[in-house]
Order: C-alpha cells, then structure tokens, then sequence
C-alpha cells in the first residue's frame, strides 16, 4: 500500500541520518573556506546585479551556499566579470577542479559509507 512504501521510504533515508548529519557542518566548512579565499583575492568577480555578493565575508558565504546547492556546477559557477587573462583561466581551473573534488567525490563518498 501507500502507506507501507511511505514507510519504507521514510526508514530508508532515516537510517544513516547519522552520516549526513556528518556531512552538512563539513560541507559548511568547506563552502567557508571557499568565500575566505573569494572574499580576499576575488571579491571584485561578484556581480551585485546577478545576485552574486561578496562586499562582507557572511554575504560571499551565503553566496557561495547559494550557488553550491545549485544544479549548474556548483558553488564556483560565478560570472567571472572582468576577468580576460590566462592567470584568470588557470585561477577558475583549479578552483572549479578542487571544488569539484572536495564536494562531488569525496562528499558523495562519505554518504554511502
């Protein structure tokens, strides 16, 4: 019946509630540490107009919150605004690699653990 897969369903997330209850205060440190280094060498990226702040360290933290719990790609899927040099290329590169390494494998890994 409904309430029997209801039930299945509930128990099943509940199980390791544990595991992710982990998670989530790691995942905030992580985006922490994230809009520390946006907030001190990339703050000028942000553009106010497509809701991207980063003017106070709580609001790039929120920002980058925001944006990590996004479908697209993650919290370092900025606008990049002003930004045209191959440092800046090589700068996105290793912030979006680890980001992805950091939360995409190592965070998906935990989960199922």
């Amino acid at each position: 019946t409904l309430f029997d897969l209801l039930g299945r369903v509930i128990r099943g997330a509940t199980t390791h509630a544990d595991q992710l209850l982990v998670c989530v205060p790691f995942a905030v440190i992580i985006a922490y540490i994230y809009a520390i280094v946006y907030f001190k060498f990339y703050r000028d990226m942000f553009d106010n107009g497509k809701m991207e702040y980063c003017d106070a360290l709580g609001r790039c933290l929120i920002t980058v919150l925001k944006n990590s719990m996004r479908p697209s790609s993650g919290g370092h899927n900025y606008s990049w605004k002003g930004r045209q040099s191959f440092n800046d290329l090589w700068m996105r590169l290793v912030i979006d690699a680890s980001f992805w390494i950091l939360f995409t494998i190592i965070g998906l890994n935990v989960v199922p653990a």
